[in-house]
């Protein structure tokens, strides 16, 4: 019996802005001591924290965070322990505004827990989910009062902290020209999407190196190189590193071996037997999968069966760089 994982999703709607849902989701420290009781939480560093409550321990990482005034994004990493056994856990949360003005936000939490804890599944699910919907609850409640300038709430902020909410109130409601905080326009024009992806990729680099398990991050940099000279190539390259990736997760995760088999029969075989893989991420590689066999396949670059635009090259960098990420979170390398 190998680890076994557990998901939760779950949302909320909120009369608040993106001003008062950002600062908390980018300052747990602060949202726990506006809301004492169940989980203490301190800030080590910035976009880091030790949390302990409610049976665990760990810590929490801020991994990305894109935002705009109308919807944004974090991912978190975070290394936890209960009953002295560690666990991995990846969370995403994400907010939206609706025509009517109200913010809906909504977290998703995949926990990887270890097999010596399988006899307690059923009491750690309870925990967990009620764990989860305890952050969001309280995270609501704290961001509607935040946004109705409850005072008994401001008065807990240090200095520092009202400064850096006012500064993202400000920045939100146009009152200052600086870009800080909402650094994503609503609608994102494709000139930048090649700019967001090399970020992205940037990003990765700085957090994992070169990378690890024989996967280089500088194969992702020359798939980005090579688009502009040859984008069918591009497509290729990417699929040859979801192909090491898939290599890898069938030889461990799975009783088969990768073999001679070709990156469709593989993917497979891990939709079929390795359980703890996310159906999301199995359906990422395929979508890379069908992309690079265009490149792979084409007959010459003039053959308009074969023509590929920015359009579909953001489309498979941007899977592979979510199964890199993915990969690498699994193997626990995320906050190194």
């Amino acid at each position: 019996m190998g680890d076994w994982h557990f998901e939760k999703r779950t949302g909320r709607t909120v009369r608040s802005d993106a001003s008062s849902i950002l600062f908390l989701w980018k300052n747990w420290h602060v949202l726990y001591r506006l809301n004492p009781g169940r989980i203490r939480c301190e800030q080590v560093s910035e976009g880091i924290w030790s949390a302990r409550g409610m049976g665990g321990a760990g810590h929490i990482h801020l991994i990305r965070c894109q935002a705009s005034r109308d919807r944004g994004e974090l991912e978190f990493f975070s290394m936890m322990s209960f009953m002295m056994m560690s666990f991995k856990m990846t969370t995403f949360l994400r907010f939206n505004r609706g025509s009517d003005g109200l913010l809906s936000y909504e977290g998703h939490a995949f926990c990887r827990f270890p097999r010596l804890l399988r006899p307690l599944h059923w009491f750690l699910r309870m925990l967990a989910g009620r764990a989860t919907d305890y952050v969001y609850e309280i995270g609501g409640a704290t961001a509607e009062r935040l946004y109705a300038k409850d005072p008994a709430d401001l008065e807990k902020l240090s200095g520092s902290e009202k400064r850096l909410y006012r500064e993202m109130v400000d920045e939100e409601s146009g009152a200052t020209e600086t870009v800080k905080h909402f650094t994503e326009t609503s609608e994102t024009p494709k000139g930048t999407e090649r700019s967001d992806l090399e970020t992205r990729i940037e990003a990765l680099e700085a957090r994992l190196g070169d990378g690890s398990d024989g996967l280089s991050i500088g194969e992702m940099k020359k798939a980005m190189a090579v688009y502009s000279s040859d984008p069918l190539m591009a497509l290729v390259k990417n699929r040859t590193i979801v192909e090491h990736i898939t290599r890898v997760m069938l030889e461990s995760e799975t009783d088969h071996q990768a073999g001679t088999r070709t990156l469709g029969p593989m993917i497979d075989l891990l939709a079929k037997d390795a359980p703890r893989m996310p159906s999301s991420i199995i359906a990422l590689m395929r979508t890379v999968t069908h992309l690079g066999n265009v490149g792979g396949h084409a007959i010459s670059s003039s053959d308009p069966r074969s023509k590929i635009n920015l359009t579909e090259f953001t489309i498979s960098m941007t899977a592979t760089i979510r199964i890199v990420e993915w990969f690498f979170t699994e193997r626990g390398l995320s906050c190194e």
